[in-house]
């Protein structure tokens, strides 16, 4: 039986993105933002990769969902900025490396499980 932290990845400031539920939460537990299976995959993929590149095909992976070409990866990036709109200073979180790919550049307070 998996334990219900191996689902929670920290994230920047007072924010855990929980890969089972596919939202992220707050200190409190409050959902802050809830995504679709293909942000949440696609989030989990930069975040464990924080601080590198991440190119369009290497988003292409099975957990990511939905975007079976390059091109779809883009608007699929897009959406999920929206949705971390509705947290202060969230759509930083992930930079665009222009021709390339993305990065998540936010600082992670604490190590995944």
């Amino acid at each position: 039986m998996s334990n219900t932290t191996d689902h929670l990845i920290p994230l920047t400031g007072d924010y855990t993105l929980n890969i089972e539920r596919r939202v992220i939460v707050d200190n409190d537990g409050s959902v802050a933002t809830r995504l679709t299976r293909a942000q949440s995959g696609a989030l989990r993929t930069l975040v464990e990769h924080r601080g590198r590149l991440v190119t369009r095909a290497d988003l292409l992976v099975p957990h990511v969902g939905p975007p079976k070409t390059t091109e779809t990866v883009r608007p699929l990036i897009c959406r999920l900025r929206e949705r971390l709109s509705a947290i202060p200073g969230a759509k930083q979180w992930i930079e665009t490396v222009t021709d390339s790919g993305y990065a998540f550049v936010a600082e992670i307070t604490g190590e995944q499980q």
